[in-house]
Formats: C-alpha cells, sequence, structure tokens
C-alpha cells in the first residue's frame, strides 16, 4: 500500500490524494455492499445486511461518522499522503511496521491491558523485521563502491 500511495501520490497533490483515496475507498465499499445484497437477494445468509442496513443508521451516527472522517480520518491521511511525498518509501514503509507495535504498548499504558503471549510475539517479529530491514540497508548504504577494472589500468598506465 505505501508503494502504491507512493507512486500514485507523484502525479497528484497531497490534498488529491487524500480526496481520491476517500473516493475510491467509498466506491470499493458500495460494490461489497452491492455483493452483499444480491448474495442475501439470492438466498444467502450473511451476518453483513447489505444496503437493507442503512435503515438502521441514525443522524447522530452519520453525523459522528462525519466528524471522525473529516477530522482525525481525513487529517490522518492528509498529514500521511503530505509526509509521503517528503520521505523515501522505504523508510515510511519501516515507520508504518511499527504502527501496530505501538498501538499494543500504547493499549498497555492508557488502557492498562496487558499484552497477550500472541500480542508479545507479533511485537518481537516486527521489531526485529525493522532491525533488520534497517541494518540491511545500513549495510547496503555502508558498502564501499566497486572499483572498475578499467580505471585502474588506464591509472597505472599514466603512472608507468
Amino acid at each position: 500500500s505505501t508503494v502504491f500511495s507512493k507512486r500514485a501520490i507523484t502525479k497528484v497533490s497531497h490534498g488529491v490524494g487524500t480526496a481520491l483515496r476517500f473516493v475510491l475507498t467509498t466506491g470499493i465499499m458500495l460494490v461489497i455492499i452491492s455483493a452483499i445484497s444480491l448474495l442475501k437477494a439470492g438466498g444467502v445468509e450473511s451476518v453483513y445486511a447489505g444496503f437493507d442496513g442503512f435503515q438502521s443508521i441514525t443522524w447522530g451516527a452519520i453525523g459522528a461518522f462525519v466528524v471522525i472522517a473529516l477530522t482525525t480520518g481525513g487529517t490522518a491521511i492528509f498529514l500521511y499522503y503530505w509526509g509521503l511525498k517528503r520521505v523515501p518509501a522505504s523508510r515510511s514503509t519501516i515507520l508504518e511496521m511499527a504502527f501496530p507495535v505501538s498501538s499494543i504498548i500504547l493499549e498497555y499504558f492508557i488502557h492498562n491491558k496487558a499484552l497477550t503471549s500472541g500480542q508479545w510475539a507479533g511485537a518481537v517479529i516486527v521489531i526485529v523485521a525493522i532491525y533488520a530491514i534497517v541494518r540491511s540497508q545500513q549495510k547496503t548504504l555502508d558498502a564501499p563502491e566497486p572499483v572498475d577494472a578499467r580505471s585502474d589500468v588506464n591509472e597505472q598506465s599514466v603512472i608507468e
């Protein structure tokens, strides 16, 4: 997703990227809801209501959804695309990998919820993966540039 977003954001502004993300995700959800509605009409049981589910939505819920979309959701995506234009995709991918780890750590400190063994294992795997990627990138950056054999011959010819 980061690489796709990075490629897309090079063609448009971060504001347009944010708007496109909202439009595309809305379109995708309408396709999914349509498919669920068609399946239900064909007799397939589903816990999802399809378009019938819209009947249970209140104006208060719609208002809350709009506030969330325009504040935390929209602002976060806007800032994400703004930063993505300025940060290499490899670095932003690594930073995104840290998000789940930071979430479970914050959950522990804010809500005093202890991590499950699966969460600990996942956090360790993600941290080790981030470390391995960073080390790999550092080795690539620290590696000496290959010497062109022809340039050595030319230098020796000049010296002799």
